[in-house]
């Protein structure tokens, strides 16, 4: 058997290194945490941003909302704003309809249209 002065080495080392782990656990969570955070927040943020957006020509055009009105408005890809206009348009049970140059038309119903 040991020496008591060895085992009880063995068991404060044991016990650094336990705290360390733990240490190192806590502050790996912590970053994890607060960039899931500022994610959310960023997200939120471009949500708002796209929806201020949509709903500045859905007022000023009545409804009714082209692809390209929408991307040159937002500044966003095509695809990116077919994307979100397919979202919103299934969140507010939009009509999407051609027109007669063939573009897409998203027909948001509002009280005036």
């Amino acid at each position: 058997m040991a020496p008591p002065h060895i085992i009880a080495s063995s068991i404060i080392a044991a016990l650094l290194c336990l705290a360390s782990l733990f240490l190192v656990f806590y502050l790996l969570y912590g970053w994890w945490k607060q960039d899931r955070e500022r994610y959310l927040e960023r997200k939120l943020q471009i949500t708002r941003e796209r929806d201020r957006y949509l709903y500045h020509l859905i007022k000023n055009q009545q409804g009714r909302v082209t692809l390209l009105e929408y991307a040159l408005e937002s500044g966003l890809s095509a695809e990116e704003a077919r994307n979100y206009l397919e979202t919103r348009a299934t969140d507010f049970g939009t009509y999407i309809e051609l027109n007669d140059q063939g573009e897409t038309v998203y027909r948001f119903i509002t009280g005036g249209s």
